[in-house]
């Protein structure tokens, strides 16, 4: 929750003191929900394989996460600022 506090700060009332800002919404409740998921996976994984079992085998956990990324506008989904 931090990092996105941090990285959309000045775009959404995380505090709900500030009017002028809106509360978060679906969108980025839902981001910081995944990017926390993912950040588990990871730390679960020292060679960062997830193993899914059996005759599925094992999958990389990705480095970047765009589908997050997007959800939250952060990195290169960021908008333009000025």
């Amino acid at each position: 929750m931090a990092y996105v506090q941090r990285e959309l700060n000045g775009d959404f009332d995380f505090t709900g003191g500030d009017d002028d800002l809106p509360a978060p919404d679906a969108d980025v409740h839902e981001g910081t929900v995944r990017y926390a998921m993912r950040l588990h996976s990871r730390t679960r994984s020292p060679d960062g394989l997830v193993i899914d079992g059996g005759e599925l085998g094992s999958a990389r956990v990705p480095t970047v996460d765009a589908d997050i990324e997007r959800l939250l506008g952060v990195g290169r989904f960021r908008r333009p600022m000025v």
